[in-house]
């Protein structure tokens, strides 16, 4: 069956670049990527989610930067406060 889909650019050139690499074609690419993602789906899950350990890795992993940036910008302050107090501002 043909169809038409818009694929970014650069993804295009990437997976051209892998086809060739592997002495495939681009077709062969996309249809093992596309058997790949649908084989990794469980049913009943919602098209396009991650299951929910995934989420909450991630969750958890942007919850520890933002606390990483809190720190910085709190010691970032603290040092402005003592430059602006020793007069060297």
């Amino acid at each position: 069956m043909k169809t038409t889909i818009d694929i970014p650019v650069e993804l295009v050139k990437k997976a051209k670049i892998e086809a060739i690499n592997h002495g495939i074609t681009l077709r062969d690419i996309l249809i093992q990527g596309l058997q790949k993602e649908l084989s990794s789906m469980s049913p009943g899950r919602p098209s396009g989610s991650k299951p929910v350990g995934q989420k909450k890795d991630r969750w958890m992993e942007e919850s520890r930067k933002l606390m990483r940036q809190i720190k910085e910008k709190s010691r970032l302050q603290k040092t402005l406060a003592e430059i602006t107090v020793d007069g060297r501002r």
